[in-house]
């Protein structure tokens, strides 16, 4: 079977994805419309040459290249229309890739502190709502369901910028002030000392809010105990070193703990070394409920698809591994249960059937 026709199969799988960035979402030929329609230089003309400076399509030696990258997609943020245009074009590309529940994680503190302030959290907010509007009507028109779910992040992304107490704080009352418009809380910044967040997220709990915390490459496993003892985490972002620690690896299933994983960004930030020695194959064949995500798909030009096709490619997951995958997904979703029983109804029953017999 040739390439495009396996994508083709793969991009029909129902899909469930909860670890996506809106900041790292932008897509390529965006970023530069809108660096041009809001006057903002181009570093060169070749498309080539942009590729290579804002995209990051193969594995870097630097982890800072990839922050670097990230850094460059932010410069349009500074325009309410871009906000919401990248928002709605996010929710429309998750569409036709067949997603029927998508958690879009941002974080408002953060994109305001990019403006200096001059955007303020509650605009960046609108705006992200108005996009995610109107990218399900343009799903819908297309004969395309989603639910899209919001989760609030802390201040910080892929530790871009410094941690403070201050920042983290606001962030949570803002996810607090705004709980009808959030699901859940990611705690991005993980690799602070996180005592003093410990009260904030029992708030966080308390209001009914899922938290999810992100466990990088350089996290020592044990801190991951805390963060699901003290913050309340019910799911973990990558936990890349997790299945080297034996103790934490059977602490985490004993919680059953879900893990939310994006290879391909692993392997390209250089956190991994190849797709091959990603944990998520660990994961899998340990018993765990496991997530594939594309998490930053902006920034790395990837689909969902992509990824599924990756995976097929480098493990041998077949129909019946993907629909299991995203069971298990849908059922660590942050949204709530009667959402995600009509999901399961309408989109998963009938495959779980035809993998049956």
């Amino acid at each position: 079977m040739i390439m495009t026709e396996m994508l083709e199969i793969l991009r029909h799988i129902p899909k469930v994805e909860l670890h996506c960035h809106l900041e790292c979402a932008v897509q390529f030929t965006t970023l530069l419309d809108e660096h041009r329609r809001q006057g903002i230089p181009l570093p060169f003309t070749a498309e080539a040459d942009l590729r290579e400076y804002f995209l990051i399509e193969e594995p870097v030696d630097d982890f800072q290249r990839y922050l670097l990258a990230i850094e460059r997609h932010q410069v349009i943020f500074g325009d309410v229309s871009a906000i919401s245009r990248v928002a709605e074009e996010t929710v429309i590309s998750k569409a036709a890739d067949n997603v029927k529940l998508f958690e879009l994680r941002y974080s408002p503190t953060y994109m305001s502190r990019q403006t200096k302030g001059r955007l303020s959290q509650s605009t960046i907010h609108e705006a992200v709502k108005a996009g995610v509007t109107r990218g399900v009507a343009a799903a819908l028109n297309n004969n395309q369901d989603i639910h899209v779910f919001l989760i609030c992040c802390d201040h910080v992304i892929f530790k871009h910028s410094p941690w403070d107490a201050d920042g983290f704080k606001d962030s949570v009352n803002f996810a607090l002030h705004h709980r009808a418009d959030f699901v859940g809380f990611d705690v991005a910044c993980t690799e602070a000392d996180m005592n003093p967040c410990s009260p904030f997220l029992d708030r966080l709990k308390d209001a009914g809010l899922g938290i999810t915390v992100h466990a990088e490459s350089d996290m020592e496993p044990e801190k991951i105990r805390f963060l699901v003892d003290r913050l309340h985490a019910t799911r973990v972002g990558h936990g890349l070193h997790v299945p080297e620690d034996s103790a934490i690896f059977a602490y985490l299933k004993d919680k059953r703990i879900h893990m939310e994983e994006a290879p391909t960004a692993n392997v390209r930030s250089g956190e991994v070394e190849n797709l091959q020695n990603h944990p998520i194959q660990r994961y899998i064949q340990g018993g765990f409920s496991v997530s594939i995500n594309s998490d930053d798909p902006g920034i790395l030009d990837h689909t969902l698809t992509d990824e599924y096709h990756v995976l097929h490619h480098t493990f041998g997951y077949d129909m019946a591994t993907f629909l299991k995958i995203n069971l298990l997904a849908l059922h660590s979703s942050f949204a709530a249960e009667d959402v995600k029983q009509k999901l399961l109804d309408l989109y998963f029953v009938r495959n779980l059937k035809t993998s049956v017999s």
